[in-house]
């Protein structure tokens, strides 16, 4: 019989964050913007790699795939709380921000799909699996609309379509560790 993991709770785990944040950024203002802004989500993003390495059910033969989606959704996560901003850079130089974003938001997409289409061996319903691949399938539609309206430079409903492609990920993430809770 294996020995369960400890559960840290999620207020805890906000507190490690916010205490190692402040410690590290001294400047006010990046503490308030990584803490409000992007801690939540960043937990979430981080917990993703752990939880995906410890996945039971994941084919051996793909098994690197799943992990290397969870390393760039986790890395880009980072990325994005340590280089918060609009997107836009003064100096013309490169915008890690939108880098990192890109990157969370691709391989959260494409990691949900898989997950997905492998139901059976986690111990999902069909049902669920579809949902997953539905989802993450929106999410990577989305991006399209999501260059659209930044090409227009209006920055009309700019953030609506963001959620379109962060939202479906994320609440499919937590959609899976419940399902995984009651298996």
């Amino acid at each position: 019989m294996s020995a369960a993991l400890p559960m840290v709770p999620a207020p805890v785990c906000d507190q490690l964050l916010s205490a190692w944040t402040i410690r590290l950024f001294k400047h006010p203002t990046c503490t308030e913007v990584l803490l409000d802004v992007s801690c939540k989500a960043q937990t979430q993003l981080l917990t993703a790699l752990p939880g995906i390495v410890l996945l039971r059910g994941l084919p051996n033969s793909r098994r690197w795939l799943y992990v290397f989606l969870a390393v760039v959704l986790a890395a880009g996560g980072v990325t994005l709380g340590f280089f918060p901003g609009s997107g836009e850079t003064a100096d013309g130089g490169t915008d890690y921000h939108s880098l990192g974003a890109f990157a969370a938001l691709l391989s959260g997409n494409v990691l949900l799909i898989l997950l997905g289409s492998v139901y059976r061996s986690l111990g999902f319903s069909r049902r669920l699996g579809i949902g997953l691949k539905v989802a993450g399938v929106y999410g990577l539609l989305s991006i399209p609309a999501y260059m659209a309206v930044l090409a227009s430079e209006t920055g009309m409903l700019i953030g609506l379509v963001e959620r379109g492609i962060v939202d479906p990920f994320l609440i499919g993430f937590l959609v899976v560790g419940a399902a995984l809770r009651r298996t």
